[in-house]
């Protein structure tokens, strides 16, 4: 019965989590830009926009760094922790040459995480 109880808490926090998190990305404009999940292992915010890095680049769009600013806010505002998965085209290489769409990936959510921790996300969220 325990077991069930401590379940049903943690979803009804994580419910409430969900919710609040849902409000604080409207309240920025990020609902259009933005899926929500809820994952036994948290609450995913997923960035819908597909270009964040020009083809064989490692230099963040402008577009995506309206999005990623206010991401950085939010981040400050509250205690969330960040995960960040990069993403390359398969088969995609870096302009010149030196890196593969493993590399390049590793290298994009590499450059994500410096931006906020230069912005003053505290690393140990990220």
């Amino acid at each position: 019965m325990e077991g069930i109880l401590d379940k049903h808490e943690v979803n009804r926090e994580s419910g409430e989590d969900l919710n609040e998190m849902k409000s604080q990305l409207k309240e920025q404009n990020l609902s259009e830009n933005v899926t929500i999940y809820e994952m036994p292992e948290g609450i995913k915010v997923k960035i819908k926009d597909k270009m964040y890095f020009a083809k064989g680049s490692t230099k963040v769009d402008d577009v995506s760094v309206k999005v990623l600013d206010k991401l950085v806010s939010l981040m400050k505002e509250n205690p969330w922790k960040l995960f960040i998965e990069g993403n390359a085209s398969r088969g995609e290489t870096s302009a010149d040459g030196q890196m593969d769409a493993f590399a390049l990936s590793a290298k994009r959510s590499e450059i994500v995480a410096r931006q906020f921790i230069r912005n003053g996300v505290q690393p140990d969220r990220i």
